[in-house]
């Protein structure tokens, strides 16, 4: 198993909910544009064809990355993480200690990292110094932009947040 092949049970439904997607009305969509193309001639000269096929192929390999990801993946179940460390899966609440700004992050591994949503990767630098801390220890982070310190204010579990 390889070590970015963690998901949490959030992450599991959304892989399934496309797998489902792709496999089902996806499908039904290319093969109805398929049949489109077909009408405007010899599939050999016709680009809306060529157009459809390879969307076709990408939809195929997309199903085949996500049927050997999800046969290979390590889902985190709800309750996993212990309360007083943090661990992946864990949403952190911390106080950056130079702006006395709060932030709250959810530890996840790589393919379920989203900035945008304060769920960040397991191998980022954020989430390297909280891994394995407690509440009240402050981690310190070295990153691109500098290093910064920030106090653990409290730990979640993956099924509740902070």
């Amino acid at each position: 198993m390889v070590e970015d092949d963690i998901l949490t049970w959030d992450g599991l439904r959304q892989l399934k909910a496309e797998l489902d997607y792709l496999r089902g009305e996806k499908r039904r969509q290319v093969a109805a544009k398929m049949k489109e193309a077909l009408a405007f001639g010899d599939p050999w000269d016709n680009a809306e064809y060529a157009t459809v096929k390879a969307e076709q192929m990408l939809i195929e390999g997309r199903i085949m990355v996500l049927e050997n990801l999800l046969r290979n993946v390590q889902v985190l179940p709800p309750g996993c993480n212990p309360s007083d460390r943090v661990e992946v899966g864990s949403w952190v609440r911390v106080l950056d200690m130079e702006t006395q700004e709060e932030h709250c992050y959810r530890i996840v591994g790589s393919r379920e990292a989203d900035p945008s949503r304060m769920r960040i990767s397991h191998r980022s630098p954020v989430a390297r110094s909280l891994l394995g801390k407690r509440i009240g220890e402050v981690a310190t982070v070295s990153a691109p932009g500098g290093r910064f310190s920030m106090r653990i204010l409290s730990i979640g579990d993956v099924a509740e947040k902070v």
